[in-house]
């Protein structure tokens, strides 16, 4: 049994190697992204006042089922898949879609973000996904910004009770489905600040769940909507990182990725490089390819497969841009991607190790 776990440690600790190597350095662009996000739907049935006016244009021009396919066919082998909206659950091909993916390009796991607004339809589709992809790690993330009357006016009146409905569902169903996970996700602002905290006490006490978070940004629908004050960031930041039980290694990394986060915020620059046209990528509702949300599309998938558009001038271009630390945002998805595949990261979480006394 003792050679059995110290063989395992040993392959563990080479693919990390392996990994790094082949991943961990800014300036190598592989062939095709790790994590693909992917917008399926413009349509929506909320009007949350962190998020802009026309940040998801036309629901008429969201691709086909048939266009997704090609999209799929195009994309080669995929680590990760993000499928946000919109509201994807809006979608009734959602399990169809999941399939694509998981058969033409190897998805191991894929994370949809929901409002959480309609718990029978998302209990149904979330039952058909497993069904379909039944070697797939499927994780639910539910937007939940505050206790209810804080998450109700941001959102929608009656919204926190059918998120905790729709999260109800979600935990049973997953005690027959291992593969299932849930969590849910804050947006920081300054009016939900303070009592984020004691959400993420919630959920991980009633849920034994996850509460994620991104700092808010762009233009918002409610301009009084802002980024908190820095002390009550750093705090409500600090607090929500260390809400449960992680193993020592794990609160290194969450030290360094709080840095990194905020630094990223208050200073608009690339603390680590971003991976963003290298190991990940952003596909629009309508089929526009970008390499991050804040730059131009590089191309759409109705007129050149995927990996025409990947490799072609204007995304080569892009890359070349943003692996010079030429732009910066504060898209956690981004920043933590770029983190975890960084080669200095096992030197950066060394000196968050405390000094002995």
């Amino acid at each position: 049994m003792r050679q059995d776990s110290k063989k395992q440690d040993q392959m563990k600790t080479f693919d990390r190697i392996s990994r790094t190597a082949k991943y961990g350095f800014p300036k190598r662009r592989p062939s095709h992204p790790l994590l693909v996000i992917f917008h399926i739907t413009t349509r929506c049935n909320m009007a949350c006042l962190h998020c802009a006016d026309d940040v998801w244009g036309d629901p008429a021009n969201d691709l086909s089922l048939e266009e997704i396919a090609g999209f799929s066919l195009g994309l080669g082998v995929v680590e990760s898949l993000a499928l946000g909206g919109g509201e994807p659950f809006l979608r009734d091909d959602l399990a169809e879609i999941c399939w694509l993916f998981a058969k033409n390009n190897k998805v191991g796991s894929i994370s949809i973000p929901s409002n959480g607004f309609a718990p029978e339809r998302i209990h149904r589709s979330v039952q058909s996904i497993l069904e379909c992809c039944p070697g797939l790690a499927l994780n639910i993330m539910l937007s939940l910004d505050g206790f209810e009357e804080t998450h109700d006016a941001i959102r929608r009146p009656g919204s926190f009770v059918k998120v905790m409905e729709t999260a109800t569902k979600l935990k049973e169903l997953s005690k027959q489905n291992p593969n299932l996970s849930v969590s849910f996700n804050s947006t920081i602002n300054n009016r939900n600040c303070a009592e984020l905290p004691s959400l993420a006490r919630f959920v991980a006490c009633e849920f034994q769940a996850r509460l994620e978070f991104n700092i808010i940004a762009g233009n918002p629908r409610d301009a009084a909507l802002t980024v908190p004050p820095v002390n009550e960031l750093q705090q409500t930041v600090h607090e929500l990182l260390n809400v449960s039980r992680r193993s020592p290694l794990r609160r290194l990394y969450n030290k360094v990725y709080q840095d990194v986060l905020l630094k990223a915020n208050l200073e608009s620059r690339q603390v680590v490089p971003c991976r963003a046209g290298s190991l990940v990528c952003l596909v629009d509702a309508n089929g526009d390819v970008r390499s991050c949300p804040v730059l131009p599309p590089v191309g759409n998938l109705r007129s050149k497969k995927f990996h025409e558009i990947w490799h072609g001038t204007e995304a080569r271009k892009q890359f070349d841009t943003i692996s010079n630390g030429n732009c910066s945002c504060n898209n956690d998805c981004f920043i933590r991607l770029s983190l975890m595949n960084y080669w200095r990261l096992p030197f950066m979480m060394l000196h968050k190790i405390p000094e002995r006394s």
